[in-house]
């Protein structure tokens, strides 16, 4: 199967794929939000890896690997790699 390899800094953090069909998704994500009253600003930079398979019976079933959250001067890597074997992910949507 096709499978995306996730490195953070020089640490392998997982692998993630779907076996059969289905689909396979990542999100590199960054928040900023300064509220205007008070002031506060609300940030997030993260990574977040996700996706279905589709059973015989054309059920989907999600599944998400953990989030990463990152900080300016990290260094991610996503290799796309063929592999028997996958980190498993966590069941439900994200």
């Amino acid at each position: 199967m096709i499978a995306f390899e996730i490195t953070v800094n020089g640490e392998r953090r997982y692998t993630a794929g779907i076996p059969n069909d289905g689909h396979l998704e990542l999100h590199l994500h960054h928040v900023r939000v300064g509220h205007r009253m008070s002031g506060k600003l609300y940030e997030e930079l993260d990574l977040r890896t996700f996706g279905s398979e589709i059973d015989e019976q054309a059920n989907a079933h999600s599944q998400h690997w953990p989030q990463l959250d990152l900080k300016a001067g990290d260094e991610v890597s996503i290799r796309i790699i063929e592999t028997d074997t996958v980190d498993p992910g966590l069941p439900g949507a994200l």
